[in-house]
């Protein structure tokens, strides 16, 4: 029995390793990696309104999924939503206005997306706010809405989501965490905080997922540095600038495009 269960972990091995060998061999090759066929998934993006999240929702509009975009600032939400129906000459894309701040708001939302479109395959927690001041100068109103919308309403969206992705051993769930999630930064306590909490999060749940043998569950955290978006631009004019150069994540400083390479951990 012993030596059968190691050979089954040798071929499981083995198996990994050629998946990604092919996979490298075929990047090689093509200079881009394979794309996974996405027309029969239903992903959610939060934060999807700007920056980094309408990003997302541009490439991924592309690759013939139904996106549902959650936002707080419905009428960009709702624009982002007909600019990529009208690119894509669909109907595939879904505006919804949601408070990440609020619990029921986040609970209520899911339940419409389900009602309406079925169940979520792939889940990306990309909102987020930063308040780039000092901590004794952040108010408590600020520090609480940096975690609510940072890392707490991750929470309550896995809990929505995550049980169909549970009965059917499929999904993906992706973490837009921040480089400030794997280093601490002056003048970024509340955000830096936020974004560990999110590291952890994710990490934790990966684990969890594997303990429960759902293997068709995967994970990714992507962990960018500071990104060319609207509210590192409005930070960038005032102290936060100066913390750029602490935060080299990627190898170098200052502001990247909303969509260029991320350093995350799969």
């Amino acid at each position: 029995m012993f030596v059968k269960e190691i050979t089954i972990q040798y071929i499981k091995l083995f198996y990994i390793l050629f998946k990604h060998w092919f996979r490298d061999l075929f990047a090689s090759f093509t200079n881009s990696p394979p794309l996974k066929n996405l027309n029969s998934e239903i992903i959610l993006i939060t934060g999807a309104a700007s920056g980094l999240g309408k990003g997302l929702a541009q490439r991924l509009a592309s690759l013939g999924c139904t996106l549902i975009l959650w936002d707080v600032d419905e009428v960009n939400n709702a624009r982002v939503a007909n600019e990529l129906n009208n690119a894509t000459k669909s109907e595939r894309i879904h505006a919804m206005k949601c408070d990440l701040t609020n619990r029921e708001s986040i609970y209520e939302c899911a339940r419409k997306v389900q009602e309406k479109f079925g169940n979520v395959t792939m889940i990306i927690n990309n909102a987020g706010v930063v308040t780039g001041k000092p901590l004794v100068n952040c108010s408590d109103a600020s520090i609480q809405r940096t975690f609510d919308v940072n890392v707490i309403a991750h929470f309550w969206i896995l809990k929505a989501f995550l049980p169909s992705m549970l009965d059917n051993n499929y999904g993906h769930i992706v973490t837009i965490a921040s480089g400030a999630g794997l280093t601490g930064a002056s003048g970024l306590v509340d955000y830096c905080s936020s974004k560990f909490a999110a590291v952890g999060l994710h990490e934790a749940l990966t684990h969890e997922l594997y303990v429960l043998k759902k293997t068709g569950i995967k994970t990714t955290v992507v962990c960018p540095s500071f990104i060319d978006t609207v509210i590192f631009l409005l930070l960038c004019e005032t102290s936060i600038s100066s913390t750029a150069a602490q935060v080299e994540i990627q190898g170098t400083t200052g502001l990247h495009n909303s969509m260029d390479t991320f350093v995350g951990r799969q």
